[in-house]
Formats: structure tokens, C-alpha cells, sequence
């Protein structure tokens, strides 16, 4: 939620600006007081002179308008001022706001990348467990069948429920000829797979 800085400023420049208008002006019209009890015999008979009461009544005019029109300089000063300020606390409210969503976006970024790091770790630890297995069946799997072979053969088996029979290859003699090896394989194979 941001703060409005225009909304505090204009009522407290709006009353200050009074303030000074007001002391401005009673001060000046006191000091007029002051100057016509204080005056001379001779000037206050000269004073009398329609002449000189109208050219005081100019010149009290004249100055009057120059006073009315220097409140409105400094009126206008206060109201400019009030908008420079409160153009620059739009500016650094903007430039905070700038600050929130780069962090944001930074944060987001690392997430990402840690979310990356992560997933690349735990396939690069699959694959070394994978690896680690299979050298460990290597070396300690008592059987013909690679570990990955039983599991797949099994699977299929919860798959398709059927007798598993798992049946090595015979164990023939070298004594044997060749060709009699070879048939004896060839034989014993065709008629397992009519039996299943």
C-alpha cells in the first residue's frame, strides 16, 4: 500500500501559506497604524490636501495590488514547490517499486535455478544408482539373468498371469558333435514352446 504524499502535503502547505498571508498583512497594516498616530503637526496639515489623500489613496492602491500580486507569487512558489515534491515522492515511490520487482524476478530466477540444480542431481544420482547396480549384479547376481531381465520378465508375468517357468538352456557335452548340439538345442526349444 503506498503512501500518498499529496494528500499530507496540501493540507499542511494550504495552512501554512494562510498563516503567512495573514501575519504578512497585519503586520504591514499595524505599521500604517503606527506611522499616521506618530506623524508631525506640519505633515498631518498638509495631509488635509485632497491632493495628497488621493495620491495616498493611489499609491495605498497601487501597493495593495503589488501585495495581492507578491501573495500570488509566493502562493504559486508553495503550490510549485508542493508539486516538485510531490512529483519526487512519485519518483522514489516508482524507483521502490522498481526495487520490489527486480528482487522479485531475482528470486524467481533462483528459484529456478535451484529447481533445475535439483532435478539434474536426482537424474545424475539415478544414473549412478543405476550404475552402481549393475556393477553390483555384475559381480554379486548369482544367476544367468541380468537383474533388469528377472524384473522384466516378471512384470510381464503380473501383466499376463500365466505358469513362469524359467528354464536354462541344457547343459550339453562338448564330447558331442557339433551338429548334434545344435539340434538337440533347436529340439528341445520348439518342444518347450509347444508344451507352453
Amino acid at each position: 500500500m503506498a503512501f500518498n504524499f499529496i494528500g499530507a502535503i496540501v493540507p499542511f502547505a494550504i495552512q501554512a501559506c494562510d498563516k503567512i498571508v495573514s501575519a504578512f498583512i497585519d503586520k504591514k497594516f499595524s505599521k500604517d497604524k503606527n506611522n499616521k498616530l506618530n506623524l508631525p503637526a506640519k505633515i498631518e496639515s498638509v495631509r488635509q490636501d485632497e491632493r495628497i489623500r488621493q495620491a495616498e489613496i493611489d499609491y495605498y492602491h497601487r501597493r495593495e495590488v503589488r501585495e495581492k500580486e507578491l501573495i500570488q507569487i509566493q502562493e504559486l512558489r508553495l503550490k510549485t514547490d508542493i508539486h516538485i515534491a510531490a512529483a519526487k515522492a512519485e519518483r522514489e515511490e516508482r524507483a521502490l517499486q522498481l526495487k520490489q520487482e527486480e528482487l522479485a524476478d531475482r528470486r524467481k530466477l533462483s528459484a529456478l535455478y535451484l529447481d533445475l540444480i535439483k532435478e539434474k542431481t536426482a537424474q545424475e544420482i539415478e544414473i549412478k544408482k543405476q550404475e552402481i547396480q549393475a556393477i553390483f549384479d555384475q559381480q554379486k547376481w548369482p544367476g544367468v539373468l541380468s537383474r533388469d531381465e528377472v524384473q522384466r520378465i516378471f512384470i510381464e508375468e503380473q501383466e499376463k498371469p500365466r505358469l513362469l517357468m524359467l528354464v536354462p538352456p541344457p547343459d550339453i557335452s562338448e564330447d558331442f558333435p557339433i551338429s548334434f548340439r545344435d539340434s538337440l538345442n533347436k529340439e528341445i526349444r520348439n518342444q518347450l514352446k509347444i508344451f507352453f
